[in-house]
C-alpha cells in the first residue's frame, strides 16, 4: 500500500515531483475544512500552506497521520501540544525562505532612504516639484542595529556590510547568543537606538514596547523597521514621533492595524507597509516546498539527523514533536 500524502493545489512542481519521484501517493485536500479533516484520516501525512488545525481536528484526523509541513505559514496555527500528545511531527520550513527575506529587508532600507514611496506619490499627484533631494540619504557608511538576532538579520548584515560597507551592532536576544566578529554586541537598547540610522526589530522586547522615550533616543534621520509580528509598539506615541521628525520614517506590518492607534499609524505618512507575503518569491516558495517534502520523507522513512530536530540550536528545519 502507498504512503498517502494530503497535499493542496499551492505545492510546487519541485515538491510535488519530489514526492512523485518516492512512489508516494498525493491526495489533494479540497477547500472545505470537514471535508479535509475527514480525507486526512486516510493519509499518513500532510503538507498543506494554509488553515489552522486545533487539537480537535487533529484527534479527528485520526491515528494514522503522522507528520504535518506548514511551508509559508506559522507554525502556532497548529495545536503543537495536542501534536505532541499524538504522536504527530509537525515540520517548520520557514528557514528555506531567508535569502528571499533579507532580500525584502534591505529593498525596506532603501526604499526608506530613498523616499520611494512619497516620491511615488508625488508623481502621481503631479507635484513632483516638491520633491527634494536633500530627502534622501545614502546607505553606504550607515549603521544597521538589530533588536534579536536570527538567519535573517544575519545575512542583511552580512549583505549591507558587503554591498554598502554598513556597520552592525545587535542586542540579541540572551547573552549566550554568538554572533559574528563584524557585528558589534550591545548590551543596552538604549545605545543601539543612539547609534542606529536604521533599527530593525526581529524579536519581542525583553521589557514592555517601544514607547516616546525610546523614539526621543533615535537620530531624526533613523528609521525604523518592524520586522517581527509581535507586539513590540506603542502606535500613538510613533505616530506623535513621526509627526514631530522625532525619526525619519518607519516600515511596519499588518498586525499593528488591530492594535489602539494602529490604523492611524498605518495611514501615517512616512510609513511602508510591511507585508508578510511580499517578503517571498517564486523561488523561496520552490524551496520552502521541496524543503518540506524532504523533511517529510526522511521522517516517514524512520531518520532523525541533527537537522531534523525539536532543538533550536539546529535552525535550518524546525520540528515540533
Amino acid at each position: 500500500m502507498k504512503v498517502r500524502v494530503l497535499v493542496d493545489s499551492a505545492l510546487s512542481d519541485s515538491g510535488r515531483q519530489y514526492l512523485l519521484d518516492r512512489y508516494y501517493e498525493l491526495v489533494v485536500a479540497p477547500r472545505d475544512i470537514d471535508a479535509q479533516t475527514d480525507m486526512a484520516q486516510s493519509c499518513d501525512a500532510m503538507l498543506l500552506h494554509q488553515g489552522s488545525w486545533s487539537r480537535e481536528r487533529l484527534q479527528q484526523a485520526g491515528a494514522r497521520l503522522k507528520v504535518i509541513c506548514t511551508p509559508g505559514f506559522d507554525v502556532n496555527r497548529i495545536d503543537l501540544s495536542a501534536a505532541s500528545a499524538l504522536g504527530i511531527w509537525v515540520v517548520d520550513s520557514d528557514a528555506a525562505g531567508v535569502e528571499s527575506r533579507a532580500e525584502y529587508e534591505i529593498a525596506l532600507l532603501l526604499s526608506c532612504c530613498k523616499q520611494i514611496i512619497r516620491m511615488d506619490y508625488l508623481v502621481h499627484s503631479h507635484n513632483a516639484a516638491a520633491f527634494s533631494p536633500a530627502d534622501n540619504a545614502e546607505l553606504r557608511g550607515k549603521k544597521i542595529g538589530f533588536v534579536g538576532w536570527d538567519e535573517t538579520a544575519a545575512l542583511v548584515a552580512h549583505k549591507c556590510r558587503l554591498a554598502f560597507e554598513m556597520e552592525s551592532c545587535c542586542m540579541p536576544q540572551n547573552q549566550e547568543q554568538m554572533l559574528p566578529a563584524t557585528v558589534e554586541r550591545c548590551d543596552n537598547l538604549e545605545t543601539l537606538l543612539a547609534e542606529s540610522d536604521f533599527v530593525c526589530i526581529h524579536a519581542p522586547l525583553k521589557f514592555g514596547v517601544l514607547d516616546r522615550s525610546c523614539f526621543c533616543r533615535m537620530k531624526p534621520t533613523a528609521y525604523l523597521l518592524c520586522i517581527t509580528n509581535e507586539q513590540v509598539l506603542n502606535c500613538s506615541d510613533l505616530c506623535d514621533a513621526l509627526w514631530q521628525k522625532t525619526l525619519a520614517g518607519a516600515a511596519i506590518g499588518q498586525g499593528v492595524r488591530q492594535q489602539p492607534s494602529g490604523e492611524q499609524l498605518w495611514q501615517q505618512p512616512g510609513v511602508l507597509p510591511i507585508l508578510q507575503q511580499a517578503c517571498y518569491t517564486y523561488e523561496a516558495l520552490n524551496r520552502m516546498d521541496l524543503f518540506a517534502a524532504q523533511a517529510l520523507d526522511t521522517i516517514l522513512c524512520g531518520y532523525r539527523v541533527p537537522e531534523l530536530c525539536t532543538h533550536p540550536e539546529f535552525p535550518r528545519i524546525h520540528l515540533h514533536s
